[in-house]
């Protein structure tokens, strides 16, 4: 294993690639504490397979910052960002496959992070972004359609986990080339900002892919899924905040979940395929729009949009026992003959 150790106050610094790891060099390590930069070129550029980089300081590049290819690990505290924000259409982070574990900054032009498959867990205080123009078709995560890890032959994509307690932003917060079909597994308790009004966007040959909001979840933008049977996972929202756009299933056969009572529901309106709710989360009632969902599970109950509908009305219109307020009243009269006493 080749390792590079640069500690807290030391620089490397070139004008091409500052780091460079070829085929030849599996398992590279590069652990940085200080600042490596590059003006023109890469930070990193680890094309050797199960690279592994530690980054607690700053890597700075003049284009694509950090490069890597399959059985890639990153484990971010500090900052990787371009050395002008300026520069157009370059990736902070691209690699084919492997784990990032982002408690830092991750800022790039194009996207904050482009991969193939794989893991990407963004902690509280942590962020992920991509700076391009909010019109423009970019992510601060953005998944490809292809496994390329320049060494095997290429391949269809396995899946993309994501589990965000701290911010994913750009134009679009989670983006996919229009042409990939792998899997989307995402768990937000955190930020997911679409600036550009889309926080989600799945092509339309995606497969099965899950979205799991609970907690300090916000998301601003629209969820749109691709053609799979997908699922959106409800808990409970702590933010206030379910989305701000819409939630559309796309083609497939697709399912809400919501992990609580029907009696926590405060309005469910049927128009068409939309459906229009709102529900009672830590005190707040929160609202949100879906359509081209066909199941809806309450509490392990499997409903249609009808009857979903019909059941929360049924709780809703449930009556007083007869009886309930003229038991009041005699509570009541009982507490008048022990004043008068």
């Amino acid at each position: 294993v080749k390792t590079v150790i640069n500690e807290l106050g030391a620089t490397i610094d070139a004008r091409r690639q500052a780091i460079r790891a070829g085929t030849d060099s599996p398992g590279a390590v590069v652990e940085n504490a200080g600042a490596i930069i590059s003006t023109e070129g890469r930070a990193l550029q680890l094309r050797s397979f199960g690279a592994t980089v530690i980054n607690t300081g700053d890597l700075i590049g003049g284009e694509e910052v950090v490069e890597a290819r399959g059985g890639f690990y990153l484990e971010n505290r500090g900052t990787i960002r371009l050395i002008d924000p300026s520069i157009e259409d370059e990736d902070a982070v691209q690699f084919a496959g492997g784990e990032v574990q982002n408690h830092g900054s991750i800022i790039g032009s194009d996207d904050g992070i482009d991969l193939d498959e794989g893991l990407i867990v963004n902690h509280v205080g942590g962020e992920i972004i991509s700076s391009a123009p909010d019109a423009n078709d970019n992510g601060g995560i953005d998944i490809d359609e292809v496994y390329d890890d320049g060494v095997s032959p290429e391949r269809t994509p396995t899946a993309v986990t994501i589990i965000n307690d701290g911010t994913i932003e750009g134009p679009k917060a989670i983006n996919t080339d229009v042409a990939a079909i792998s899997v989307l597994n995402l768990t937000n308790r955190g930020i997911l900002r679409g600036r550009g009004g889309t926080a989600i966007d799945l092509a339309p040959d995606m497969d099965d892919s899950v979205v799991t909001i609970s907690g300090a979840s916000e998301i601003y933008g629209d969820i749109l899924f691709g053609g799979g049977d997908d699922t959106v996972n409800i808990a409970g929202i702590t933010s206030g905040l379910l989305s701000t756009g819409l939630f559309d299933g796309g083609l497939g056969v697709d399912t809400v979940t919501f992990l609580f009572a029907l009696s926590d529901f405060d309005t469910f309106g049927v128009v068409g395929d939309q459906v229009d709710l709102s529900f009672l989360s830590h005190g707040d009632v929160i609202s949100g729009s879906f359509v081209n969902f066909e199941n809806w599970t309450v509490a392990g109950q499997n409903f249609t949009a009808a009857s979903l509908s019909a059941a929360i009305n049924s709780v809703a219109a449930v009556p007083l026992p007869a009886s309930l307020p003229l038991m009041f009243l005699g509570f009541g009269g009982l507490g008048l003959l022990r004043r008068r006493r």
